[in-house]
């Protein structure tokens, strides 16, 4: 992926699916098998960063691990409110299932369409970062 421009872009319909798709493969790979938390600096900041570090630390020490899939996105709403700063509604599709010590725990499993809104913010040196995120439903 190329370097950032050092000055806001502004955000397109094409650029907040790439980020939210990236989002989701990034907290799929964090919460699960392999635990890859340190992923989450490449996607998220402020709040969002440490309530979803939080998470997957509480997942790991727990031997938990959950397996998520996309099962499918819609960019919904792109609104630029100012230089560098931009809020995406999104319509998304998962599916999520919980191992703990390697079994399935089928009371949690779930496939679920929600409505989520993301802030995303502008880093000169390295482009676009969601900062804060909540299920709409």
């Amino acid at each position: 992926r190329p370097a950032a421009a050092a000055t806001p872009e502004v955000m397109s319909a094409e650029t907040a699916k790439q980020l939210v798709e990236s989002w989701q493969t990034i907290k799929a790979e964090a919460l699960g098998s392999k635990h890859q938390i340190k992923m989450l600096d490449d996607i998220l900041e402020g709040s969002m960063l440490a309530q979803w570090r939080a998470r997957a630390q509480d997942v790991k020490q727990h031997g938990w691990l959950w397996e998520y899939t996309l099962l499918g996105l819609n960019i919904d709403s792109v609104k630029n409110v100012e230089a560098g700063k931009a809020v995406v509604k999104a319509t998304l599709q998962e599916a999520a299932q919980l191992y703990e010590r390697g079994r399935a725990d089928d009371n949690d499993a779930y496939r679920s369409t929600y409505c989520a809104q993301y802030e995303m913010t502008w880093q000169a040196g390295r482009g676009w970062r969601i900062s804060s995120g909540a299920v709409l439903y």
